[in-house]
């Protein structure tokens, strides 16, 4: 099975518009619930009341579509997300590059032969693959398609991360589960941490939440160059797998967890070193994206619906749930909401300012 790392969860999962990414919502009108007190930082019990799990929902825009063309090969789209400030939506065998402003595919870049993509990262000249069940990063240049190199990482091909100083892979499925930062130039591994496979990165350092073994209750600020851990959240019960947002005011940490367990997002507090909020998901979800003043999460709550709820930074409280009658792979970026119709093979768009 393909697994796109455009978002952080496929939109199927996250709100079935369609979430990246990532790395992928449905049902009646419902008002806006009523924003509270924040939660007292520290208190997860303090949680929002408002949550996916409230019956309502305000029907999603069909969106504006993004000029005039269609292309058929977007009614295969799976995914869609930002890479830098590219656009690309992943199809059976292929990324295609979208330009933003027209909605034309500019691009495409095909994948090699593999048994099992796990992830996709596209760079300025290379497109680089998750050989999943064989442990390796795949390095495909772009203009050619040829296979540029090969790196072992070891266990389960599972992340990766472009930062300043390199790629970080990461390798799970065995311990220590670890993240291995490879030289773009010599295409060799030149440091290993083993303090958990799905880090992130921000402003010089690596934030991670899941650990080398697997398990996720604290989250910790990692020098990448020492592996010193500089400072540590602990999470008390709340959920940590992934972290994502915008460092350092908005920060969110969640796990995948599959039926019928129930999916929660916890709201960090990273000047404190605690938990802000949980918002309860549902069944499934993540987030989407942070945009001025409000984050935006993915939902599938446990009726099967699925849900965008958009959430007021300053309370943690959901100010809108939104659903929507079709299925369509979903991103946030620069103040809008991004989604590939599959039905029409063309990319449509909504101002987050007008939701």
């Amino acid at each position: 099975m393909r697994r796109s790392r455009l978002s952080p969860v496929p939109l199927a999962a996250a709100v079935a518009l369609a979430l990246a990414g990532c790395g992928g919502s449905t049902a009646p009108l419902a008002s806006t619930p009523t924003p509270q007190a924040a939660p007292s930082a520290g208190d997860p019990s303090r949680a929002p009341s408002a949550s996916a799990q409230e019956p309502g929902a305000t029907q999603l825009p069909a969106g504006a579509l993004v000029g005039e063309s269609r292309d058929a090969r977007l009614r295969e789209a799976t995914t869609i997300g930002f890479m830098g400030d590219e656009l690309v939506a992943e199809i059976g065998d292929a990324l295609l590059v979208l330009d933003p402003a027209s909605g034309r595919v500019i691009d495409e870049v095909a994948f090699p032969d593999l048994p099992r993509i796990n992830g996709t990262l596209l760079t300025g000249d290379s497109l680089w693959l998750l050989d999943h069940d064989n442990g390796k990063v795949v390095r495909v240049d772009r203009e050619s398609g040829e296979v540029e190199a090969e790196v072992e990482i070891g266990g389960r091909a599972v992340s990766l991360l472009a930062t300043p100083d390199g790629i970080w892979a990461g390798s799970a499925h065995i311990l220590p589960e670890s993240a291995s930062l490879i030289d773009t130039d010599m295409n060799e591994i030149v440091r290993r941490l083993e303090l958990g496979a799905f880090p992130v990165y921000d402003d010089g350092y690596l934030w991670f939440g899941r650990n080398e073994t697997g398990w996720a209750s604290t989250v910790r600020k990692v020098d990448p160059d020492t592996g010193e851990i500089v400072a540590s959240i602990d999470l008390d019960g709340a959920e940590g797998c992934y972290l994502g947002g915008r460092f350092p005011d908005v920060v969110w940490s969640w796990c995948f967890e599959p039926p019928p367990n129930d999916t929660d997002v916890t709201r960090l507090d990273v000047d404190a070193l605690a938990v802000a909020a949980i918002q309860p998901l549902g069944a499934g979800g993540g987030l989407l994206g942070v945009y001025e003043d409000t984050s935006w999460l993915g939902a599938e709550p446990a009726d099967g619906s699925r849900r965008l709820l958009k959430v007021d930074n300053a309370t943690n409280a959901v100010e809108a749930v939104y659903s929507s009658d079709h299925v369509m792979p979903i991103t946030i970026h620069d103040g809008a909401l991004w989604m590939i119709d599959t039905d029409a093979g063309a990319l449509r768009r909504i101002d987050l300012a007008d939701l």
